[in-house]
């Protein structure tokens, strides 16, 4: 079939313009006027035509220079695109590229640098951020870095010095200040602005406090409600900037005047108070007040309301509880919140917030069950409380995720009423949980000490299961240093094995010459292949490795085929493919590794590193470990391997014996029979028993209950035996194991 050409558009369509190109980049006359000079030295800017910039390099030079005379800005692939010159980005290519053509015409950007380059990469951040402080007068602020595009320094912060804030403590510029000194407290904020006014001799403005570069400062002075209330809580004098504008809009005249100039600005679209606000003209919505709001003022210019007025404002409850039951009435059950807004709008849900108390107020009004308790943790003190219970149980607080999956929910909505997870630990007394940098195993030396320390635990290379258990360090090896095989190869100091290709079947080999002959089979092998690299990112996302990933592409492969050859048209076919393949595929997965049970991908993933790492330890330490040696090994808390070890149907199944024959879960149990190790309460320290005491008491029972019931925890009654002798309901027995418990498989069997 021959292809005919056709022309390329030079100029791209307004309507097909990326949304963040600069406008002058698409201006019409400019791109005329290089469309003009492209056509004089016989440029077609057709497909199949030969383009004379891509042989001619002269004059390939000579069209960038007009480039950038027309619209003074090199030009880029991204730019060009837009423009609609993709002719003009192809001959880039026919020249060794932008960069290339950049340093020629001495236009080159100062590269990256590399930490391979430098000894003490730190010391050259710091040295290199220090200079440009003494240039500027100041820490380089975000809009100077990116201005100067030094994104580098972004990230060598995060990775050197822990983020921009250890990098201005460690140049000596002014640090913010958080936690207990934060200016979002009023005393800390007052104090900072008595001491500035004392450094001036008089009060500070806005413009002289961004003149300082007290940046710190005015976000505060948003924060506690504007400069002019700040002024008067403090009875300073109120600065009389914008107040002369402000009493001309008093009159409608003016007013009227100006809201119509900003309304010709906008399009002809009456402004809303957000718009208003990103043109700096606030004032006008202040102003707007006088006259009944902005609603009222839409409609004296002739505009329709954007909002419901009077008796049909979902200010009024009798109106929002209709909605609200039809919302039920269609679900069939009282709805959350994200339903409610999926069946209603935003307006709505703000109405139900602003007027109508927020989620738990209009639950409560409509008879529906709260989704949490009100005021259960009303001051520190009693959030306190129950932050050291937890810490009692767990040695820590587990992140927000995991609290809610114990059964603390209510706890972990507090932490943000109290400053966050961070602010909670330091008034506690705990360190605030570092967070790694999300690219720092991106750097070969972070992998390779990782592996070493893995390496030094094991005894040997660890395996994938094991290095799998370790947030991010696989996702890393396979994203930037070239797969597992090639880092174990690298750090061995071997050659990195080739890859294999997949190999195809004798059946499916067969199958295909069955396609081959049938017919339309110029079109078969394209609709195989487009099948394959769909199932083939499948295959790799369940983390097979070798052989096992061979046969299962070799079973997609016959899938496919089999599916083909039972269907007659292409679209039949993709209809029937995800169902059918992909059950195949997960069938094989569930066959392969655990034997017909299904568990989800976490899931696996740690039962295979729990079962790898215990096979390990014991051919090092010639005995069985114990949980607390496969802990360390893998960096999991307890909670976890017995969540995982629970997620089988049958533990046993797991096949670790531990301490004669019994199964490694049995060693979290709390009625183990060694109380070195597996006993509870022996590994809870002295804080045990107060612990449950605390624990209880907050659920209401009296000092007799709570001793009776302690006595049983600690002995390992079971919760038959617990419930008949308080005479209380066995299910409340459970409850409390179950959410108190590391693990509660023995006590729920009973």
């Amino acid at each position: 079939m021959v292809l005919k050409g056709r022309p390329q558009n030079l100029i791209r369509p307004e309507s097909r313009a990326p949304k963040n190109m600069p406008e002058p980049l698409l201006d019409k006359g400019k791109l005329g006027q290089f469309h003009d000079f492209l056509k004089s030295v016989g440029y077609a800017g057709k497909r199949f035509v030969p383009n004379p910039l891509n042989s001619d390099k002269s004059l390939f030079l000579e069209a960038v220079h007009k480039y950038y005379e027309l619209f003074e800005e090199f030009p880029s692939s991204h730019r060009l695109g837009a423009q609609g010159l993709r002719m003009f980005d192809h001959a880039f290519s026919f020249h060794g590229g932008y960069l290339k053509i950049k340093e020629e015409l001495g236009m080159a950007e100062e590269r990256r640098p590399k930490k391979e380059d430098f000894e003490d990469p730190r010391r050259h951040l710091i040295d290199f951020v220090s200079k440009l402080k003494e240039e500027l007068g100041h820490f380089p602020k975000k809009t100077e870095l990116q201005e100067r595009k030094l994104w580098w320094v972004f990230d060598w912060a995060r990775e050197e010095c822990g983020g921009m804030p250890g990098l201005r403590k460690a140049v000596g510029a002014k640090e913010f200040k958080w936690g207990e000194k934060s200016l979002k407290n009023w005393k800390n904020f007052r104090k900072e602005l008595l001491a500035l006014k004392e450094e001036l001799g008089h009060e500070p403005s806005w413009t002289e406090l961004e003149g300082l570069d007290r940046h710190d400062v005015l976000n505060a002075v948003q924060h506690h409600g504007g400069m002019i209330a700040i002024r008067r809580k403090l009875g300073w004098k109120v600065l009389q900037e914008g107040q002369e504008e402000l009493a001309k809009l008093k009159t409608w005249e003016c007013f009227r005047a100006r809201m119509k100039s900003i309304i010709e600005c906008n399009n002809g679209e009456f402004p809303t108070h957000d718009y208003l606000c990103s043109i700096n003209e606030s004032r006008m919505y202040v102003a707007a007040r006088r006259f009944g709001g902005l609603p009222s003022v839409s409609i004296l210019l002739g505009f329709e309301p954007s909002r419901r007025q009077g008796a049909v404002s979902w200010k009024n409850w009798r109106l929002a509880e209709a909605e609200l039951r039809k919302v039920e009435g269609k679900l069939g059950y009282p709805p959350s919140w994200d339903q409610i807004l999926d069946e209603t709008s935003a307006g709505f849900m703000r109405a139900l917030e602003v007027h109508h108390g927020g989620m738990n107020a209009v639950r409560e009004k409509m008879g529906w069950p709260l989704l949490y308790e009100r005021d259960r943790f009303p001051t520190w003190e009693a959030f306190r409380e129950t932050a050291f219970s937890i810490i009692y149980v767990f040695g820590d607080i587990p992140p927000t995720r995991q609290l809610r999956k114990l059964g603390h929910g209510p706890f972990a909505s507090a932490i943000k009423d109290f400053g966050g997870m961070n602010s909670v630990r330091l008034r506690l007394g705990l360190s605030p949980r570092v967070r790694r940098g999300r690219l720092s195993y991106k750097h070969w030396k972070n992998v390779e000490a990782k592996l070493t320390e893995l390496t030094e635990k094991l005894g040997r290379f660890p395996p994938y299961s094991i290095a799998h258990a370790h947030s991010g360090l696989v996702s890393a090896i396979y994203t930037y240093h070239g797969g597992y095989p090639a880092a174990r190869a690298r750090f061995l100091g071997k050659t990195p094995p080739e890859k294999k290709k997949p190999q195809i079947t004798v059946g499916a080999q067969k199958s295909r010459l069955f396609y081959s002959a049938k017919e339309g089979a110029d079109a078969r092998p394209e609709f195989v292949a487009a099948a394959l690299r769909r199932f083939r990112g499948t295959v790799y996302s369940l983390n097979y490795s070798g052989n096992c990933r061979e046969e299962l592409e070799q079973e997609a492969t016959l899938a496919i085929l089999e599916l083909l050859e039972r269907s007659e048209v292409p679209s039949e076919f993709y209809g029937k493919v995800g169902r059918f393949v992909k059950g195949r595929l997960y069938k094989f997965m569930a066959a392969q590794y655990h034997g017909g049970v299904r568990l989800d991908r976490k899931e696996r993933d740690i039962v295979l590193s729990v079962r790898t790492a215990h096979k390990l330890l014991r051919d090092k330490l010639h005995r069985d470990p114990d949980a607390e040696e496969i802990m360390g090994l893998l960096e999991i808390p307890a909670w976890q391997l017995a969540e995982a070890l629970n997620a089988m149907k049958r533990p046993v199944s797991i096949d670790i014996p531990l301490h004669g024959g019994r199964p490694l879960l049995e060693t979290l149990d709390p009625k183990a029979e060694k109380p070195g190790s597996g006993h509870l309460s022996s590994r809870m320290g002295p804080h045990f028993e107060a612990w449950i005491a605390s624990a209880l008491a907050s659920q209401g029972k009296n000092e007799q209950e709570i001793q009776v019931l302690c006595r049983h925890l600690v002995s390992g009654a079971s919760a038959a035996n617990i419930a008949s002798e308080l005479d209380i309901p066995k299910t409340y027995v459970r409850s409390v194991i179950r959410n108190y418990f590391l693990d509660a498989g023995n006590y729920l069997s009973r």
